[in-house]
């Protein structure tokens, strides 16, 4: 799952997926433009897993997480908020905005719930 940054749809990160498709990740983002909470993520990942015509290709046991500046924060909001936040077996934040920043714009998160890998 990458979590996209402040107005920057998934489609943006194309070449980015592409790579990362081309390892053999499947690779899911959304244009949510203020994903920062991480909810929109934990919506689609639920939707990747049950109900989209990949999701029998989906290994469940290797599902990873990344995002960049906002996306950072819903990366980690998403990997410690929701019911599905335990299907995250690693994580990696690029930038991610810092604690003051995501409060003060709703994305409030707790890098201390992290108990995966985390780069």
């Amino acid at each position: 799952m990458v979590v996209n940054g402040s107005n920057t749809p998934a489609k943006i990160y194309l070449p980015f997926f592409r790579r990362l498709a081309s390892w053999g990740f499947i690779v899911v983002g959304t244009d949510d433009p203020q994903a920062g909470t991480g909810e929109t993520t934990s919506i689609a990942l639920d939707f990747v897993l049950n109900k989209s015509e990949i999701a029998g290709q989906i290994d469940r046991d290797n599902i990873g997480i990344t995002g960049y500046s906002q996306g950072g924060a819903g990366a980690l909001g998403a990997a410690t908020k929701y019911e599905n936040s335990h299907l995250y077996k690693a994580i990696f934040t690029g930038s991610a905005a810092y604690p003051l920043l995501a409060i003060s714009m709703g994305w409030e998160y707790d890098s201390s719930k992290i108990s995966i890998p985390y780069f």
